[in-house]
């Protein structure tokens, strides 16, 4: 049980971090692939930048469980991560209104609220408050069906009553990510007669016992985030023409299995500055990183 608690090295911390540099690499690869997409000789820079960046998502999906889990009010939580999202929103319209570049994705931060929202849904006692947790798969799929249609017509379709800016990033494959890794605390509370929120708080008896349950729920929770990342790749198998998504290239992150499985359950650092900073990085970089680039356009 000692080995077992030393492989467990990866605090939210740890995690956040490599989500955010690789989501940086990513936009980064992005935005490479905007303004010199036509340059042969970064034809597989972009690739790999964009590679790399596959492991972002499910790592913040990660985060957002664990946020959701051990939060005391969910409502604010979703507030903090809806002011960011209304200011992506904001940055979408200038972009298509006011610059007349569409950046044609949807917003990363309805993905993330409508995962707590649905979190805090299945965690309620009453059924009816269970029964909620079907509204984000219901958004998600309606984001889904709108972008595969859109994909599939070659973009000469366009469904305006739902426009892509209020749609979910990634359809329904962030929420299955974010369930099925709820889905492996729920499993290992069952299992152990434990409440969901005492496995990451020592409640249930001495360090040892502690450390199985946390190596437990991590085998759980990486299992069904590779059955979510699955059903998501059998459907573009089934669907190739409606695979806006590119479903293979997006199995990459399942390399994120090993990063979820050596996670000790740990908060690590969290001042207050970094936290404000974890909100402001998203917009803030993705601003930085358009100007850079439209300024070496021009010179």
């Amino acid at each position: 049980m000692e080995r077992l608690s030393k492989n467990l090295r990866l605090s939210s911390f740890v995690i956040e971090i490599i989500a955010i540099i690789s989501m940086l690499i990513d936009h980064v690869g992005y935005f490479l692939g905007e303004f010199y997409g036509d340059v042969p000789q970064l034809e597989w820079v972009i690739f790999a930048f964009r590679l790399v960046g596959r492991l972002a998502m499910p790592l913040f999906c990660f985060g957002i469980v664990q946020g959701s889990i051990h939060t005391k009010h969910a409502g604010k939580y979703m507030g903090r991560l809806a002011i960011v999202g209304v200011i992506v929103l904001a940055g979408q319209l200038i972009c298509e209104y006011a610059v007349g570049w569409s950046i044609y994705e949807g917003n990363i931060f309805i993905d993330l609220i409508l995962g707590v929202f649905m979190i805090w849904s299945l965690q309620q006692k009453e059924v009816w408050k269970k029964c909620l947790a079907i509204i984000p798969f219901i958004i998600g799929i309606a984001s889904y069906a709108c972008f595969a249609i859109e994909y599939a017509s070659d973009y000469v379709t366009t469904i305006w009553w739902y426009p892509y800016w209020l749609r979910t990033q990634y359809g329904f494959l962030s929420l299955l990510i974010m369930a099925g890794i709820y889905l492996g605390y729920i499993v290992t509370a069952r299992m152990m007669k434990v409440n969901v929120d005492e496995i990451d708080h020592c409640k249930i008896g001495d360090s040892e016992f502690h450390d199985y349950a946390r190596a437990l729920v991590n085998v759980m929770s990486m299992i069904f985030f590779i059955c979510a990342v699955l059903i998501q790749w059998i459907i573009g198998i089934i669907w190739p023409a409606y695979d806006y998504l590119n479903s293979s290239f997006e199995t990459y992150c399942l390399l994120d299995a090993l990063i979820i499985l050596w996670y000790n359950g740990k908060e690590g650092y969290h001042k207050r500055w970094y936290v404000v900073f974890t909100y402001a990085e998203y917009p803030v970089t993705l601003f930085l990183l358009y100007a850079i680039f439209t300024i070496l356009v021009m010179v």
